[in-house]
């Protein structure tokens, strides 16, 4: 009897710990992203409409995953579009942070914001995605894409001068 209690025990207590552990690694990256897309305006306009472009698209693919894994754990769809919009929302707000405070950084200390924000974007592409690509078997369409999403934004960044 106390092995079907456990499960059941376990199972409920899922979707709290997934929502929980998404709202604190999840809001933490977020509110960092929103803070170098406030410096990318910052910094000029053109930087800025870039960061924004890549950051909904980047937005539109964890927003799908998250709901996806949520819904997966068990958590309410209402709570689910709380937690995406949360998040969503996150990075707006700390954007017009960002583009606010540090609006009036110039030459050197822009650079060291900038350096230190690229710096955290690569560490997490080092770290977290290219490990979770190779975890996966590579596939000519997810080249394909890769290749296309590259040339789209070159094409973005070209097209903006």
């Amino acid at each position: 009897m106390t092995t079907t209690r456990a499960p059941a025990r376990t199972a409920r207590r899922a979707p709290r710990s997934a929502s929980r552990c998404w709202r604190r690694s999840g809001s933490t990256y977020f509110l960092l992203d929103g803070l170098l897309l406030g410096v990318g305006f910052a910094a000029g306009a053109r930087i800025g409409i870039l960061l924004a472009l890549a950051e909904a698209a980047e937005q539109l693919s964890v927003g799908l995953a998250l709901s996806g894994e949520l819904l997966a754990a068990g958590v309410a769809r209402l709570q689910v579009v709380a937690i995406v919009s949360a998040l969503g929302s996150l990075v707006f707000l700390s954007a017009v942070l960002g583009a606010t405070v540090l609006s009036g950084l110039t030459g050197g200390a822009m650079e060291a914001v900038l350096s230190f924000g690229l710096a955290a974007l690569l560490y997490l592409v080092t770290e977290e995605l290219l490990r979770e690509a190779h975890e996966e078997r590579e596939s000519a369409t997810g080249t394909a894409m890769f290749f296309l999403g590259f040339l789209i934004f070159l094409v973005i960044g070209m097209t903006l001068d």
